[in-house]
């Protein structure tokens, strides 16, 4: 895994306002040299001894810049970017395509910040990280960086790159279908997911490239696999990390009834209310057949415990550089951990104040994003059979358990797990729905996706999405916010 991407020699900048003359001092600190600067107002004048091209004049001397990215740093009279507006003018008006186009949040990748022990919260999912990330949102007090830092300086535009991305997606995928929503979310340090839905259909897209991490608001929480690069990544940025464990036993198990957002919102908009209901209950028919379905089948259940078994072996690896919060801990001595928590961050809360977080934030009813669906531990021994323990000793989970402080008696205790019950015609429609995914590998001089298609109308929208993803309307680079070549996956569901 590469966090940055290659640090270019040398850049363009292409809109010389009062913003460029604030980050060329970041590029100085990182080292980065003025290639070109190009201004359809100030053509003739001089920035930093470089005299400013007109953008016709650099397209004449085109082929003398080609090996370096050109950064667009135009705003408007109210400071609000205008990056999208710009890269569709280097690209459709002035038919540059053939340079790399980077957005200006890409510098964080290679100057020094401090986050002043801001905390980041990693783990599997279904450790826990949900009701921990909770806690923290209303522990943490955000640091008192000075408004004119590089610090709040990054974290706008990486909020600005996302906004824009996903404001660029909605007006392109919207056209397309009526009453829909969207969302835009982490999915790792360096990627977000897109989503939209509607009553018909639904477009996903994980992997585009921005920095979510920047958020001086938000505790930034990441399933990333917890690894030297990683621990060395927020250590630059004076990052805490926190890092969420639980039996893994039971991790496998909360992952078997988990439901993404995607598969949420499948059922939410194509099937009946009192389905989409059920979802959020914590005794939810449509949850516990979901996961029956999964745990019942060895050939999901093994390759999800070598991921758990692998991810867990890289933060015993790493483990002295992070703070290690129980999810054990955390719900049977709450208090006690909170507390902990607390002095880590440098917060002053009583124990009076910690035990009405608590009576606040414990265990509440699901929510969307199956957020305490049965919470508790040793539900392992509720659904695993001989075959789910001689999977896990064949893996090798004697020794990681041991190394982990958590025992399991591998002979004893085992009840006898539920019956996968045959469903409604209903639900067993929506878990067929929600599972059955036909895919299409399509590919564009720039950008590679996938499309995944169901239903009648699947001809119509693979043909719109083809229109949509040209070189001229969309292409792949100006997605980017690092120069590592981003490749989008496209999930196109009817």
């Amino acid at each position: 895994m590469d966090l940055k991407g290659i640090k270019p020699d040398s850049v363009i900048l292409w809109g010389i306002g009062d913003f460029a003359k604030e980050y060329v001092y970041y590029l100085n600190e990182a080292s980065i040299k003025l290639a070109a600067c190009v201004d359809i107002n100030h053509h003739g004048e001089k920035f930093r001894d470089i005299e400013i091209l007109s953008p016709e004049e650099f397209c004449k001397n085109r082929v003398s810049f080609t090996d370096f990215p050109i950064i667009p740093t135009g705003r408007n009279k109210d400071n609000v970017s205008e990056f999208y507006n710009q890269c569709s003018e280097i690209i459709n008006h002035y038919g540059i395509k053939d340079f790399k186009i980077l957005h200006p949040s890409f510098l964080a990748d290679f100057i020094d910040m401090n986050y002043q022990k801001k905390p980041v919260v990693i783990g599997f999912p279904g450790v826990g990280n949900q009701l921990f990330r909770a806690i923290l949102t209303n522990l943490y007090q955000k640091p008192s960086i000075s408004h004119n830092s590089k610090e709040q300086l990054f974290d706008k535009l990486a909020r600005e790159h996302i906004y824009e991305l996903k404001r660029t997606l909605d007006q392109a995928f919207f056209i397309y279908m009526d009453d829909n929503w969207s969302i835009a979310y982490p999915t790792s340090i360096t990627t977000i997911y897109y989503s939209t839905t509607a009553k018909d259909g639904m477009i996903t897209i994980d992997g585009l490239q921005a920095k979510p991490f920047l958020s001086l608001e938000r505790i930034y929480q990441t399933h990333e696999v917890l690894n030297e690069e990683v621990v060395n990544h927020f250590k630059r940025f004076n990052n805490l990390i926190f890092f969420m464990i639980r039996h893994p036993l039971d991790i496998l198990v909360s992952v078997a009834f988990k439901l993404t957002l995607f598969q949420e919102d499948r059922i939410d908009k194509l099937f009946y209310p009192e389905l989409a209901n059920d979802l959020y209950k914590s005794d939810s028919i449509l949850r516990e057949q979901w996961g029956l379905s999964r745990l019942n089948k060895i050939d999901w259940f093994e390759p999800i415990a070598i991921t758990l078994r692998d991810y867990l072996i890289n933060y015993l690896n790493v483990k002295q550089n992070v703070f290690t919060v129980r999810y054990e801990g955390l719900t049977t001595d709450p208090i006690e951990n909170i507390f902990q928590i607390c002095c880590q961050l440098n917060i002053d809360k009583s124990r009076n104040e910690i035990e009405m977080l608590w009576k606040k934030l414990g265990f509440k009813p699901i929510k969307k994003g199956g957020h305490y669906f049965r919470p508790g531990y040793g539900k392992w021994r509720l659904y695993f059979t001989k075959n789910h323990l001689d999977v896990l000793k064949k893996l090798g989970y004697d020794e990681l358990l041991n190394e982990l402080n958590y025992d399991v008696d591998w002979d004893h205790n085992i009840l006898n797990p539920p019956a996968i019950v045959s469903p409604d015609k209903r639900l067993a429609s929506c878990m067929r729905e929600v599972n059955d995914v036909k895919t299409l590998e399509l590919k564009t001089p720039f950008f590679p996706f996938s499309l995944e298609i169901r239903g009648k109308s699947s001809s119509m929208i693979e043909a719109a999405v083809r229109a949509f993803i040209t070189p001229t309307a969309f292409p792949q680079h100006i997605l980017s916010s690092t120069n590592i070549p981003a490749k989008p996956m496209i999930n196109l569901v009817l």
